[in-house]
């Protein structure tokens, strides 16, 4: 069983006591500072409850979806992010070979869909300036960054659903 102290950094909130987080092999509980049950959740849909510190969708704290359904927000103590991340690959291994075959389809699937949007960016880009610049009288072009940028990100995102699925693997074997 693991149990972190957290600090809520989420203004609704007066007090500056620690919040509970108790994370088992059932599941996971949140509780106030007053001892009030405010997120509960099964393992299976634990990794659905937490949204960490990124900073390619902006976040710096790490949140944690209550019952009400709200995001409540606390500071992200490294070793303590550490620890929901291993428990999180361990509710993942958990679940069996299969979910972890489903998370890794999902990231090659992601950084394939990602390499053809890059690709199909790229041809665009190339196509439009060749015609462009091959006509005499000039030509309109155009340069699908946001495209290109977008596939990135998506392909970064497919790398890091393998890692995931690579680290759930990992603690899978485990004794």
């Amino acid at each position: 069983m693991i149990r972190l102290s957290l600090y809520s950094t989420d203004k609704r909130w007066a007090r500056d006591d620690d919040w509970l987080l108790t994370l088992d092999k059932e599941g996971g509980t949140l509780e106030d500072p007053d001892g009030e049950t405010r997120a509960t959740f099964s393992r299976a849909e634990a990794a659905s409850r937490f949204t960490f510190p990124s900073f390619w969708a902006s976040v710096k704290e790490l949140g944690i979806q209550a019952d009400a359904g709200g995001i409540l927000w606390f500071v992200p103590e490294t070793k303590k992010v550490e620890k929901i991340n291993t428990y999180l690959h361990r509710a993942l291994a958990a679940q069996g070979p299969e979910a972890i075959q489903a998370m890794r389809r999902k990231g090659w699937l992601m950084i394939l869909g990602g390499a053809t949007l890059a690709l199909i960016g790229l041809v665009v880009t190339v196509v439009t300036l060749a015609l462009a610049f091959s006509s005499p009288r000039g030509g309109t072009y155009v340069v699908c960054s946001g495209l290109i940028v977008f596939s990135l990100i998506v392909i970064a995102r497919g790398v890091s659903v393998l890692v995931s699925a690579q680290r759930a693997s990992a603690r899978s074997e485990e004794p």
